[in-house]
């Protein structure tokens, strides 16, 4: 590997640190406000929290055809909450102890509320635009 080769792949690697540097601040910043809203104290639930907001957060990025924009966190932040609060129970529809009586919302349906929020946020439909064609 020559000196141009290894300082451009140094160049672009610290380019993609600084564009993830922002993301993650924003990450650590919706982790803090889940574990507060769940009376977490230590780190002992951190890796758990991470991979279900990784996982809501991609699923959230698959609805909208983008990424999340800032102001739709909350929308990660409350079904996380969600999620981390089924952990044991995933495959319940209900549960019944002693006279207490719980019943699940489908997983399918967790997005449901947030459809029209989801909606106004998705970039509109690229429209066919005229072809062209070239014989050889």
């Amino acid at each position: 590997m020559g000196l141009a080769s290894f300082n451009r792949m140094r160049r672009l690697q610290a380019e993609k640190e600084n564009e993830e540097k922002p993301l993650k601040k924003v990450v650590r910043k919706m982790q803090k406000k889940i574990k507060t809203l769940l009376g977490i104290n230590d780190s002992l639930q951190d890796e758990v929290l991470q991979i279900i907001i990784d996982n809501v957060s991609s699923h959230l990025r698959a609805l909208l055809g983008k990424d999340v924009p800032e102001k739709l966190n909350f929308i990660v932040e409350e079904i996380s909450i969600r999620r981390f609060n089924r952990l044991g129970t995933e495959g319940m529809r209900s549960e019944s102890v002693d006279g207490h009586n719980i019943t699940f919302y489908d997983l399918k349906d967790e997005f449901v509320p947030y459809e029209s929020i989801i909606a106004e946020h998705k970039d509109p439909p690229e429209k066919p635009g005229r072809g062209k064609v070239i014989f050889v």
